[in-house]
Parts: C-alpha cells; structure tokens; sequence
C-alpha cells in the first residue's frame, strides 16, 4: 500500500475548522496529532533510508510496524519503518521505546540551520544548538 502525501493546506483548512468547534488541540484525537505522526513518520523514514545506504546493498526495507508514541502533546500511533537484517536504530524514538521526551524536543526545535554557522563555529552542517547555552554538556554546534 502507498502513503499518500500529506496535504498540509487542506490540514490547515481542517485544523482551523476543528479549533473553531472547539476540538482539543493536543491529545491523542487533537487537533496538531495528524501533523506530529507525519514529522515523525517521515523522519523516521529518512533515517532508515540513511542506514540503508550505509549499509549498501546488503539491505532494504522490510515493512512498517505500528507503534504508539507518547509525547508532551499525548498520543500518537505511527507506523514505524523496518528493515531488513533488524539492524536499524532510529535516533528519533529508539527502538522498543515509547515516549518523546526533552531530548527529543532539543534534537527537533532547537537545532536551527544557521548560514554563517559554519564561518562563526565550524560547524560543517551548518546547525546551531541555540539551547547549549543552558544545558548541561551540549555541544553549541551539531
């Protein structure tokens, strides 16, 4: 079966109709839910093609497997890709682990690119952590 893309400008239209009625914005049935499983969904999907070319033509992928996600915002259940040899481990939400935590928060919204990143801090991705100021042993660049 084919993932159909997500069309974001109809999700607008309906998130501002929901929001108008008076549905939640957070919370497994919220408002933002479909938003949240599609990042995470398509990240997780970049990752494991990341891997797969690592790894060469010795794997592929092999199917999703649904799993339900706790976050700040509350549940989300997404389908979450496998590969072959099962030697895929997703940075995003590890594996056999179910909640989004504050770790996940600094990895998602506070790495910002930054285009004279790479002249300032030698970073050669050019992202900036702009939360390294406050916490304890991050680097200031990724």
């Amino acid at each position: 079966m084919e993932k159909q893309n997500f069309d974001f400008e109809a999700f607008k239209k309906q998130a501002v109709s929901r929001l108008k009625n008076g549905d939640t914005l957070l919370g497994k049935d919220g408002v933002l839910t479909p938003l949240l499983k599609e990042f995470l969904e398509g990240a997780l999907d970049r990752e494991l093609e990341a891997h797969i070319e690592d790894e060469g033509d010795a794997n592929r992928k092999n199917g999703k497997g649904r799993k339900q996600v706790k976050a700040a915002i509350g549940s989300v259940d997404i389908n979450a890709p496998r590969d072959r040899n099962g030697t895929f481990e997703p940075e995003i939400i590890s594996k056999r682990h179910k909640t989004l935590g504050v770790d996940w928060i600094d990895r998602s919204f506070l790495y910002t690119p930054v285009e004279p990143a790479t002249a300032i801090y030698g970073s050669p991705d050019g992202y900036v952590w702009f939360g390294g100021f406050y916490s304890h042993d991050k680097p200031c660049y990724r």
